[in-house]
């Protein structure tokens, strides 16, 4: 959640949030294949503004958004199986719709899961049943389904 505290009462009609993430899975760790979903023209996340392979990426939101990827096919669209690589994921998002403000006691939610599951098939699925939006997997490099 993300909350105005504000107590001068100003608003806010801008709201960033940068998630992240280096994937380092064992037993090929710094040598990963990653899939990005939900990030084309038809996705479903209406407040996502960027996302690359580079988990590297300043956390800061205020940052440079396009700091690089990793490969090229993941760079604001979807990708599978990236990689081998020393990659992750990287997403912007934009909480507040044009017009949109953010007034003192006001909040966004979202949400954000991790997890792990034997598998590509069983990862989606759990993907699938939270809804998941936006998503990123790593898989070890022996093993990209």
């Amino acid at each position: 959640t993300i909350k105005n505290t504000d107590d001068g009462g100003r608003s806010f009609s801008r709201v960033l949030y940068r998630r992240a993430m280096d994937w380092d899975i064992y037993p090929t760790p710094f040598r990963e294949y990653v899939t990005i979903g939900g990030t084309g023209p038809a996705r479903a996340s209406n407040v996502l503004i960027h996302s690359s392979d580079n988990g590297f990426c300043n956390s800061r939101v205020l940052s440079t958004p396009d700091c690089g990827y990793r490969d090229a096919a993941c760079d604001d669209q979807d990708c599978t199986d990236a990689g081998p690589s020393d990659h992750g994921a990287q997403f912007d998002f934009s909480f507040l719709a044009a017009g949109e403000v953010l007034r003192p006691g006001q909040s966004k939610t979202f949400e954000i899961f991790y997890g792990v599951a034997p598998g590509e098939h069983r990862a989606m699925t759990a993907l699938g049943n939270i809804a998941a939006e936006v998503y990123s997997l790593g898989q070890q490099a022996d093993d990209p389904d």
